[in-house]
């Protein structure tokens, strides 16, 4: 109950929200709130580790915190409603979760580093592989450098060269050009081609 009822009220809140928000950065944004790790935090700041016993050697005390603070959301969901559900949520989730837009503007890092680097009049990024997985791996790992008047700007990894150049073009941007990321609004990342951006040699 207490899983869908927070999926619910997750989902609510993220569309109502950010309305303009790419859907694929909204659902993660979505599942974030109910990821084990974060209700876990949640559960911590609360204090609930502090008022439910834990048996060490049956699951970790994180992952036990977060289910107590599932069934918690549920309980209050059947005796509250779920406008309780919400108020809770908007309370106590939505006040640990912080960089929601900046989130979503980093769905398409590849379109919004050519787009930068264009407005501020500097040279298209390149994008090299640096390695390849060799012929025997069993889980293939790329790294792929992003370059400028051939520097080493920024690098990321992947299982395929495009997912490894996209997040070294995150890197570069988090690193960079934070600025620029935060001057720019949710309407600027929406209706782009990701897919057809690339600065790796065709």
């Amino acid at each position: 109950m207490g899983q869908q009822a927070l999926a619910f009220t997750a989902t609510q809140y993220v569309y109502n929200t950010y309305r303009s928000a790419p859907a694929d950065a909204a659902q993660g944004m979505i599942d974030s709130f109910s990821n084990k790790f974060y209700l876990g935090r949640v559960a911590n700041a609360l204090g609930v580790n502090t008022v439910v016993f834990f048996e060490a050697d049956h699951v970790p005390e994180s992952l036990a915190a977060a289910r107590s603070l599932l069934a918690v959301v549920g309980v209050l969901y059947q005796e509250k409603g779920p406008k309780a559900v919400q108020a809770f949520f908007e309370k106590y989730f939505v006040s640990h979760q912080t960089d929601l837009e900046r989130q979503f503007k980093l769905v398409h890092p590849k379109t919004l580093l050519a787009s930068i680097s264009s407005s501020k009049g500097l040279p298209r990024p390149v994008a090299r592989v640096l390695k390849q997985p060799s012929k025997v791996a069993l889980t293939p790992v790329y790294t792929v450098g992003l370059f400028s008047n051939d520097q080493l700007i920024g690098q990321g990894f992947g299982l395929t060269p495009e997912l490894a150049e996209s997040r070294a073009a995150r890197s570069v941007i988090e690193k960079t050009f934070k600025a620029e990321l935060a001057a720019m609004t949710l309407e600027d990342t929406v209706g782009v081609e990701e897919e057809k951006t690339t600065f790796l040699d065709a």
